[in-house]
C-alpha cells in the first residue's frame, strides 16, 4: 500500500483570511450567481494511500465577492445518487476580495473528528472502496462571485482532529465547469418508483 502524502495539510474554512487589494488585477475567469452551478467531477484510484474520513471542496486563490453570497451549498453525488448536502455561511455577508475559501464545504464519515466549516456526515462506503462516480454541485444563495476555475480543488482527507489531518493521494478530478442550473435535469421521483415496480414485476415473473 502506498504511503500517505508526507506533507500534513490543514484546511481552515472558519479562519480563512480575507484581504484588501492584494493584487491589482487578479485573473478570475469564472463568475457564479444563484442561477449557476460549479460542477466538479472526480473518480478515485483503485488503491488509496489511506482510509479517508473526510472530503473537502476548496476554492483556492483569489475570490472576488461582488455581492454577498449569504450561504454556500455543495451537493455530493455518486452518479445520480445524492450522498449529502453541505452548507456554509462563513463570509456570507462579506463583499470584496477573499484570499481563498479552503474547505469551502466538506463531508465526513460517522467516525471522523473533522468539524471545520460545518461538515455534513454521510455514508463513506463508496469513497473508502473507490467505487464512487463523484460529482459535486456547488452554488451560492445570493449575490455574485468571481474565481479561478483552475484553482478549484477536491481533497480526499484523513482527518486526525477537528481541523487538520493528511491529504490522501488518489483523487482524480476529471472536469471543472460552471453551468446554468436550468441545464441540469431534475431527477424524476415517479420514474424511480416506476422502475422499482417494473423490477418487482420481472422478479415475480421469473420466479413463477
Amino acid at each position: 500500500m502506498a504511503s500517505i502524502n508526507s506533507k500534513i495539510a490543514f484546511a481552515f474554512a472558519s479562519t480563512a483570511l480575507s484581504f484588501g487589494v492584494i493584487a491589482p488585477n487578479p485573473i478570475l475567469a469564472a463568475t457564479l450567481t444563484p442561477d449557476d452551478l460549479l460542477v466538479v467531477d472526480f473518480t478515485l484510484s483503485p488503491t488509496l494511500s489511506a482510509v479517508p474520513n473526510a472530503l473537502l471542496l476548496n476554492l483556492n486563490g483569489f475570490i472576488q465577492v461582488n455581492q454577498p453570497f449569504t450561504e454556500r451549498t455543495a451537493k455530493l453525488f455518486d452518479s445520480n445518487m445524492l450522498l449529502g448536502t453541505a452548507t456554509n455561511s462563513i463570509f456570507g455577508t462579506y463583499t470584496g476580495l477573499l484570499g481563498s475559501l479552503s474547505s469551502s464545504n466538506s463531508w465526513k464519515s460517522f467516525s471522523s473528528p473533522w468539524n471545520s466549516g460545518n461538515p455534513t456526515t454521510i455514508n463513506f462506503d463508496s469513497l473508502v472502496d473507490s467505487s464512487i462516480d463523484g460529482r459535486i454541485e456547488f452554488s451560492i444563495a445570493t449575490g455574485e462571485i468571481e474565481f479561478d476555475l483552475d484553482r478549484v480543488d477536491v481533497w480526499l482527507f484523513l482527518a486526525t482532529n477537528t481541523a487538520g489531518g493528511w491529504r490522501i493521494d488518489g483523487l482524480n478530478t476529471t472536469s471543472v465547469r460552471v453551468v446554468k442550473k436550468s441545464s441540469i435535469p431534475e431527477p424524476d421521483p415517479l420514474l424511480g418508483l416506476s422502475l422499482f415496480g417494473l423490477g418487482l414485476l420481472l422478479k415475480k415473473k421469473l420466479s413463477s
